[in-house]
């Protein structure tokens, strides 16, 4: 190697190593410190932070096991949305069975799970349970496409709601939460007008139940909630007793309020809680007209506040306010405090029956402003105490119907049974449905798209190189 030529040799060589130094750090770096980040909205996205949370509580293990021919349309989000339950928690494994390559091992799932004629399942188990998740439950179809003998065309992934709700209804203690009945309540049947807010309930691993008071005379044993909503007749003495009497004993308690009813004593119960139930109506008048429909925000320092502080229920139907006075029943060790609040712009209007005949006009003399709360939440005994009572109320009721029924409204009423139920781990948003789509790409740009990536590409680096190399021995 000739001397005017060993600069230039060492400095290829401390370039290359370089390089190499900093390609290793990088790898180093990557691996100890890393984030997930989706930008594809046809991937599966992270785990919510709800089911996250629930993953760190786990209190058995569990195993997913992921019975999938690999040529389903479904497998690669499958398998994707099993692993990341398995890197979340310790206590998840996954195992990979392939019904067409591993028929021993298929045969003996297909024995002990009893899976039937599936050829495609999610298959949870904990312990001696074990809950089986098809194809239906874990996406939904256009079925359009089986009419020209093509196959159903995936239109949305579920994966996440449906093996959240299995480890969910696998792991928790049976609940029971009975719905009262007789006092104008809705039922809570197949046609229920509540039948989203049911089926909600049901994949928390919840019992539903309806109970006549009236008829039983005394709440269950086994109630672990007990719900009233838009009752618009009062309980009578005996039964309002019972009522009493079952959150006497650390009862927990939903009340959603038909303002339009006329219930007494209802109310006076709810003053002894802390909680006076305000004769008006609130309103809003913004520039596009009169707005009934009550834009909220959270408030106060429960978990629900918490995990849900940038989300803005609207409350659909009348919704009046609520003044709460928490010192009155600080003595006997009552603990109540707002939950949602109406946002700027909204005002109690007190002559609300009037409504129909003179219009709604805001009078600072007469009509409420400033904090108009419209749910709230009551905790009895001592703090963190498991035998301590819990209650949510919210003045309104007809923003759970179906008909009025919205995705924020829903998130924080499950999350309020979560909370009076004290899963911690289980309040915040759940798992949405993943929108999958197709992209059509015609032939003519396949084959652009094949040439510039496999041809064009390739070329332009080594025109680019030669062009380097002939330029340095110029």
């Amino acid at each position: 190697m000739s001397e005017r030529r060993f600069p230039l040799w060492l400095n290829l060589a401390l370039r290359l190593g370089a390089v190499l130094v900093l390609v290793v750090a990088a790898n180093v770096l990557s691996f100890r410190h890393y984030a997930r980040l989706d930008l594809s909205r046809a991937s599966v996205p992270p785990l919510t932070q709800r089911t996250k949370a629930m993953l760190r509580e786990l209190p058995a293990e569990a195993r997913l096991i992921v019975f999938f021919n690999a040529s389903n349309s479904l497998f690669e989000n499958v398998n994707l949305l099993a692993l990341q339950y398995a890197a979340e928690s310790r206590k998840i494994a996954v195992e990979h069975v392939n019904p067409f390559r591993e028929q021993d091992r298929a045969a003996e799932i297909a024995r002990q799970y009893q899976t039937g004629e599936r050829e495609n399942a999610v298959i949870v188990v904990s312990g001696a349970r074990a809950r089986i998740i098809g194809l239906e439950e874990l996406a939904d179809y256009d079925r359009e496409p089986e009419a020209f003998g093509q196959p159903a065309r995936v239109t949305a992934f579920k994966g996440e709601q449906a093996i959240t709700a299995a480890l969910i209804d696998l792991m928790q203690p049976t609940r029971t939460v009975y719905f009262l009945r007789g006092q104008g309540q809705p039922d809570i049947g197949p046609k229920s007008p509540l039948g989203i807010f049911a089926t909600l309930l049901k994949r928390e691993a919840l019992t539903l139940k309806e109970l006549p008071l009236a008829g039983a005379g005394r709440i269950p044993a086994d109630a672990s909630l007990v719900v009233s909503i838009g009752a618009k007749y009062d309980l009578g003495e005996a039964e309002f007793q019972a009522l009493r009497d079952y959150w006497g004993l650390g009862g927990r308690v939903l009340l959603l309020l038909e303002p339009n009813a006329t219930t007494p004593q209802l109310h006076g119960w709810l003053g002894s809680l802390g909680i006076m139930v305000q004769d008006d109506r609130l309103y809003a008048h913004p520039p596009s007209g009169l707005v009934s429909t009550v834009a909220a925000e959270f408030v106060g320092s429960t978990s629900i506040a918490q995990r849900f502080r940038e989300v803005n229920p609207f409350l659909a139907g009348g919704t009046q306010s609520l003044k709460l006075e928490p010192e009155r029943v600080a003595a006997a060790k009552l603990r109540v405090e707002p939950l949602l609040q109406a946002v700027k712009g909204f005002w109690g209007e007190v002559d609300w029956r009037l409504a129909g005949v003179n219009g709604v006009d805001y009078d600072a003399d007469k009509d409420r402003t400033g904090d108009l709360v419209v749910a709230a939440t009551v905790e009895r005994g001592e703090a963190d105490t498991p035998e301590g009572g819990r209650a949510l109320v919210v003045s309104n009721a007809k923003y759970l119907l179906d008909d009025s029924l919205t995705q924020q409204c829903a998130d924080f009423t499950v999350a309020g049974v979560n909370w009076l139920l004290k899963r911690e781990a289980l309040i915040g948003i759940p798992p949405r449905e993943m929108k999958l789509f197709t992209l059509s790409i015609p032939e003519t740009q396949l084959t652009l798209i094949f040439s510039l990536v496999v041809l064009g590409l390739p070329a332009l680096a080594g025109a680019v190189a030669v062009a380097l190399w002939w330029r340095r021995r110029v």
